[in-house]
């Protein structure tokens, strides 16, 4: 049974002349936890791009909390780093992986398969990551994910765009470094 969930905006170490005043905070990780935190989950957010935190800093950070789901938000700037790090939780932790963000939607066959995550989120995340826990991070029948069976991408299908974003609580802002 999944409690206790982390969600990670990685640091990409490797970019160089990025323009600091483009870097912000992670809010739909925020309002991921946001949504969990109102339905009864602990969260921890590690915005690890903010911090200058080194891939092998998360994962200390991801041994101590011992959580049940790791999340991990990338970019275009951060997919490689993102990746990366879910190669290594899976080898050293073997604890489920979601990756989301709008690479991740763009390119969910090699994120997939380049990160080993057990699934992909697909737009909007927010229902789809609570549905996903609720179900022990079982992706079928989720709508709004990806995932590999057999050697395949399989895609659940589309998940309705939010109606009223009013309905969804405030992002964990106290999460936030």
């Amino acid at each position: 049974m999944i409690n206790k969930i982390m969600l990670i905006n990685p640091y990409p170490d490797y970019e160089k002349g990025i323009n600091k005043a483009n870097i912000y905070p992670p809010l739909g990780i925020a309002y991921i936890a946001g949504v969990l935190e109102k339905n009864g989950y602990q969260c921890r957010i590690i915005d690890a791009n903010i911090l200058e935190m080194r891939n092998e800093e998360v994962l200390k950070k991801i041994k101590d909390y011992d959580p049940d789901v790791v999340c991990i938000s990338i970019n275009i700037s951060t997919a490689i780093a993102g990746n990366s790090l879910s190669r290594e939780i899976k080898k050293r932790f073997n604890k489920k992986i979601v990756i989301g963000g709008v690479h991740a939607s763009s390119v969910t066959e090699r994120t997939l398969k380049s990160s080993l995550a057990d699934a992909v989120v697909l737009g909007e995340s927010e229902e789809t990551m609570l549905e996903l826990v609720k179900k022990d991070c079982n992706p079928k029948g989720v709508l709004g994910l990806a995932y590999m069976e057999n050697g395949k991408a399989i895609f659940t299908g589309k998940r309705p765009l939010i109606k009223n974003l009013d309905d969804l609580p405030y992002p964990s802002y106290h999460l936030l470094p």
